[in-house]
Formats: structure tokens, sequence, C-alpha cells
């Protein structure tokens, strides 16, 4: 029973709080920060850092105990040091990039620094890795603007953010750890640039209605629970859908999958709708897929 409790009142909660923001933003008592045109553009020549996400986080979130400050600080052997930058905390690290660890005011708009002291901010971990008071800061923010210098972000980034409203990753982002917008109940609308290689941590985005997913993406998994989702078009770059990619996703009725999935989890359309199709190519694996599953396939 709790399992089937907790999603109706999270719901509702979620619906208040979209209400509410909604009221805000007509007012002018809150406001939803976008990038802008001037930004600097990422440079796709350029090669990335490291080959996976657990070597970002190796080298960029490896922690030792400081016995003066009775702390885990960053380790002294990738670490220079730590500054305070823009409201945010700042690692600077031996390799000349740099990597936001925490926060230290309150912000409307978390705008992630795109250079410190002359180095780029490569990384940026998870707010839930912070402390309470450093989560307190930004819960009440409407927007996420990440730089194109960023390469890798880490798990639970932006979790539980309850007024959150935009979320740009920007262009050059390619490692995302699970749980990167958790809880955000009035978060409407995601796009995933074609950079990231898998897309994982949309969970409990009850607002979200809107996904776009750039070409380059080759995975796509994660929206566990976002129950006002109706349409996905997954584009001809991806090759999996993973095991929970649209789990109790309950409102989705539309879900375009091309002919270049060859492989889709089991759990990835678990409660979904009678009125869901699946649209794709004729004698693709997903028509083979959507026939085995019960689930209307409609040619395109």
């Amino acid at each position: 029973m709790p399992f089937l409790v907790m999603p109706a009142i999270d719901i509702f909660v979620g619906k208040v709080l979209s209400v509410l923001l909604s009221l805000m933003l007509t007012f002018g008592v809150v406001s939803v920060e976008k990038r802008g045109a001037d930004a600097t553009p990422a440079d796709p020549d350029a090669p990335y850092l490291f080959d996976s996400c657990e070597e970002y986080r190796d080298y960029y979130y490896t922690l030792e105990y400081d016995e003066a400050t009775d702390k885990w600080v960053p380790s002294h052997e990738t670490c220079v040091k730590t500054v305070e930058a823009d409201g945010f905390t700042v690692n600077i690290y031996k390799n000349g990039t740099a990597a936001v660890s925490g926060f230290k005011k309150a912000m409307k708009t978390i705008r992630i620094p795109e250079r410190v002291e002359g180095c780029p901010v490569v990384a940026v971990d998870g707010v839930e890795g912070f402390s309470d008071e450093e989560r307190e800061l930004v819960t009440r923010c409407t927007s996420v603007i990440v730089p194109n210098t960023v390469e890798f972000i880490g798990s639970d980034a932006f979790r539980n953010i309850n007024f959150l409203q935009n979320a740009d990753l920007g262009e050059r982002v390619k490692f995302i750890e699970d749980g990167l917008c958790v809880n955000c109940r009035t978060l409407k609308s995601v796009k995933v640039p074609g950079s990231v290689d898998a897309i994982s941590g949309y969970d409990l985005c009850y607002a979200l209605t809107d996904v776009e997913i750039e070409r380059g993406v080759k995975c796509v998994d994660g929206f566990t629970y976002c129950f006002a989702l109706k349409t996905v078009r997954i584009p001809d770059t991806v090759t999996e859908l993973g095991r929970s990619a649209f789990l109790s996703c309950t409102a989705l009725t539309d879900l375009y999958i091309p002919a270049s999935v060859t492989k889709i989890g089991e759990s990835v359309l678990n409660a979904h709708s009678d009125r869901l199709k699946i649209h794709g190519e004729k004698g693709s694996f997903a028509e083979t897929w959507a026939k085995e599953q019960g689930i209307t396939f409609v040619a395109e």
C-alpha cells in the first residue's frame, strides 16, 4: 500500500508546486534564466580528458581524511587547492582544470562558472553529496545552466530542487552519473545534448512532459515515474533502451523507436498505459519487441 500511496501524494504535491510556481512566474516573484546567445560554443574537436564516469570520479572526487580539520578533502595527489568563486566551492587540479564541489550562497540560478583562475571547469559533483546546509541553498532555484566546458556531472547533481524549470546541460557534457534530476517536481522539459553517451537519472520528475533527445546519444535510461510524460522520440543514434528507461510512465501514449535500437530492457515499460503505441520501421527489432509485449505497433 505505501508503494501506491506515496507516488499519489507526491504527484499531488508536485501539482500544487507547479501551480504555485506558475503564479509566481506570472506575477514576477520568480524568473527562469536561460543560457543566452553569447555562450562560448563547445569545441567539437577537443579530446575528452577521460573515457568513462569512473575515470572522472577517480580523478576529481577521490577524497582523503584531513586530521587537522577532521574533514574529508580532495586528494593531494590530484588537487592543488580549493577556492571560492561565484558562490561555489571549486577545486583546482594538477592537470590545469577545475571542478565545482559545493555551494557557498543561495542561488535562484545555478550558473556553473566556465573558468576559475584561468582553469576550465570540467566536472560538477552532485548536491546530494554536499552538506544539508549546501543543499538548502539551492532547493528553490529555478534554472541550472552548465557551461560548454563541462564534461562530467556527478550523481544526484540537481536532486530535490523543487522549483526547477530549466536544466541546460551545455553542449559538451559526455558522462552523467545516475540520479541527475531526482524529485524535481516542477521540471517540465528536458533537452539532452548529443554529446551524452547514455541518459539516466530523471527519476520522479512528475511534471515532465517534453523530452528532446539530440542525435548522438547511444543509450536511453532512467525516465522512471515521470507520470506526465506522453510522447518521446528516440533518435537514430540510440542502440539501447535501458531496463528502467520509461518505468511506470503511465501516461505515455506514443514512443518512437528507430531501427537502430536492437536492445530493450525487460522493465523498460513496466506499468504502461493501455493507450501506448510503439512507432517504428516495419520489420525492425522494435516491431518484434512490441508484439511480444502485447503493445500496439504503428509502422512509420
